[in-house]
């Protein structure tokens, strides 16, 4: 894990304004306040410095350091205030940025952006438990380099990681040509030993891309099923009930992959064309699939069994103008991110990139712009004990020297199975 945010804390930016008491025009602009977050059990404690002369501070809380459609909620506070408390779920790995300003005689002061997280959940005792998340790109795209290729970096990948449980999306046995199939990857797979939560279907066949494969020396599988997230979409989620060899306990396993044609950001877009491809329609919210999928998986889950759930959510952590993304009703619906983890994490890194369309190696994913969409849940288990976003490859200047799988990365966190 590289460490890129504080241990133990979930981030928060925060930024605090000081409004000046009537001064000269001809006044000089005092400093801007020092601010600190301390992370506490609720959020953070934000602290600034007084500025000579102000009447009142700002303080402004957003979830993303630089991008201006990104709402920002400011508060008010008189001369006399010092701190201010930010809340922020500790199961939200998404930092804060807090900004301090403060208004004086001769004009506003504000400080630089500071990152702020809460406390991370507190992690219980049980068996280690590894689980990961891959959308490998369906194996016929035409748009990135060959799949036998790919297919041969997957499953390194996969063998380096070793996961106990792997969430795959878009892993349909198509039937364009027999070198653009998955059956001949999940036969490594096996030899590898995993397994699967249901057969390959054959070319051809009706195929969800959502799969689950588990080690399955230390994992049975108990009964499976797929969940149809918008009916004659085949937008399916696939779920798993798994029983460690070791202990016996039981747990779900949830592969998801939201539609990225018919899923809003916005409300106001329901029924309008959708931007990433205009021949569909927008028929839900990311939000509202979001908590579909909660009452779906509750349904199915009657005792209440540990949830983990991960994949492609075709949304960022935090929505545009204000709307809401499947990542915060996730949370709002009592779901543990794994990028709350006390340990460092790499979580500044988007978790998908584009293949080079010419020589120099692929690009790097966009550093510091919190620009996930691929995510890991877990639900009804203490907090999580690692988080990262594997982008293992040699880097000179700006680009990725090694070949790539996918234009999605393995997103991987560590946790412990208890009940």
């Amino acid at each position: 894990f590289s460490k890129t945010s504080r241990a133990g804390t979930a981030a928060l930016v925060l930024i605090a304004l000081a409004v000046p008491a009537a001064a000269a025009s001809t006044a000089q602009a005092a400093s801007p306040p020092a601010v600190t977050a301390t992370p506490t059990t609720s959020g953070a404690r934000v602290t600034w410095t007084a500025v000579p002369g102000a009447t009142s501070y700002v303080v402004g809380v957003r979830k993303h350091p630089t991008k201006s459609d990104y709402p920002t909620t400011w508060t008010s506070y008189p001369a006399t205030a010092a701190a201010a408390n930010i809340p922020i779920p500790r199961t939200d790995g998404q930092p804060r940025f807090v900004i301090a300003r403060a208004k004086t005689g001769a004009g506003d002061v504000t400080a630089a952006p500071v990152q702020a997280r809460a406390l991370a959940p507190a992690v219980l005792a049980g068996e280690p438990l590894r689980f990961a998340s891959l959308n490998i790109a369906i194996p016929n795209n035409t748009g990135f380099p060959g799949w036998p290729r790919r297919s041969a970096l997957i499953l390194e990948q996969v063998k380096r990681q070793a996961p106990d449980v792997l969430l795959l999306q878009e892993a349909q046995n198509v039937t364009a040509g027999a070198n653009n199939r998955f059956k001949p990857l999940a036969d490594q797979f096996y030899v590898n030993g995993y397994s699967f939560d249901r057969s390959i279907e054959a070319p051809g066949t009706k195929s969800a891309g959502s799969r689950i494969a588990y080690q399955r020396s230390t994992y049975s599988l108990t009964s499976h099923g797929l969940i149809d997230m918008d009916t004659g979409l085949s937008n399916y989620v696939s779920w798993a009930k798994l029983r460690s060899k070791n202990t016996g306990h039981e747990f779900l396993a949830v592969s998801v992959h939201l539609n990225p044609f018919y899923n809003a950001n916005c409300p106001a877009d329901i029924g309008k064309p959708s931007h990433n491809n205009p021949t569909y329609t927008q028929r839900h919210t990311f939000a509202s699939q979001a908590s579909t999928l909660k009452r779906r998986i509750a349904s199915i889950n009657t005792t209440r069994l540990p949830v983990l759930m991960g994949g492609d959510m075709n949304s960022n952590e935090v929505g545009d103008s204000g709307c809401k993304q499947a990542h915060e009703q996730f949370i709002d619906d009592g779901w543990t991110d794994m990028g709350s983890t006390a340990r460092p994490t790499n979580l500044e890194f988007a978790t998908t990139a584009r293949f080079a369309t010419s020589g120099g190696g692929d690009p790097l994913p966009a550093r510091a712009n919190y620009g996930r969409i691929d995510y890991l849940y877990t639900q009804g288990l203490g907090g999580p004990t690692g988080y990262r976003t594997d982008i293992p490859w040699a880097t000179a200047g700006s680009t990725v020297l090694n070949e790539r799988s996918s234009d999605h990365f393995m997103v991987i966190g560590a946790t412990r199975l208890n009940q």
